[in-house]
């Protein structure tokens, strides 16, 4: 109990350092990793060296993976290697629980170095794999943000030319409804039927137009 609550203790001390926001990223992130694979060799002790217990690194292996950096996997590799070596040569009963590791334990040290080396280097492919997706997601983002942008652009253009030709376009068919219209009251009663008719068409095919321009104003809209 009391070597437990030992090992219990240095675990807690790392996760105190592991928050200190004066140390770095990467010096927290090692810290917090040498807490994590100790974890795993306490749960191996405590066991009495059961083999189950040592896929705990494994475990630990792959939360390593979330801080996005190589070092925590070289410490957690070094880490099996010397202590299932050095402990194991000190009380081979601790680490592993049949005879040829008793024996051999640098050997079985190296075998277990060798397991944790190969989850490592899945853990990191995948790191490396999510972070080539990622970049490309970013990327295509990024390309859709600057079309939005060009697209808005163009379409403020599109207004603007659109109410630069309305009125370009209203400003002379405002002055032909006007006159036709003056002509009609003014002089009315001194023209023919058919030129009344002839003004009364333009005025109706001015107020087509007008109609016009404003649906395409809509439409630009």
């Amino acid at each position: 109990l009391a070597h437990s609550l030992l090992e219990g203790g240095v675990i807690a001390a790392t996760a105190l350092l592991a928050s200190v926001g004066a140390f770095g990223r990467r010096s927290r992130s090692v810290v917090a990793s040498l807490g994590l694979v100790m974890a795993s060799a306490v749960l191996v002790h405590v066991s009495g060296g059961y083999i189950e217990m040592h896929f705990h690194f494994f475990v630990m292996v792959a939360l390593l993976a979330l801080y996005q950096d190589w070092t925590p996997f070289l410490l957690a590799i070094g880490f099996v290697v010397l202590h299932h070596g050095v402990v194991g040569a000190l009380e081979p009963a601790s680490v592993y629980n049949h005879p040829s590791a008793w024996a051999h334990p640098w050997a079985w040290a190296g075998l277990h170095g060798v397991f944790v080396l190969a989850a490592s280097a899945v853990s990191l492919v995948g790191w490396r794999l999510n972070e080539t997706v990622q970049g490309r997601l970013r990327e295509s983002n990024a390309a859709l943000e600057r079309q939005a942008l060009e697209l808005s652009a163009r379409n403020t253009e599109l207004g603007s030319f659109v109410y630069s030709v309305s009125h370009d376009l209203k400003t002379p068919l405002v002055a032909i409804h006007g006159l036709a219209g003056a002509l009609l009251e003014d002089h009315g009663s001194q023209l023919d039927a058919q030129v009344r008719s002839y003004l009364d068409r333009l005025q109706s095919n001015v107020s087509q137009i007008e109609s016009l321009i404003e649906d395409m104003q809509a439409l630009a809209r």
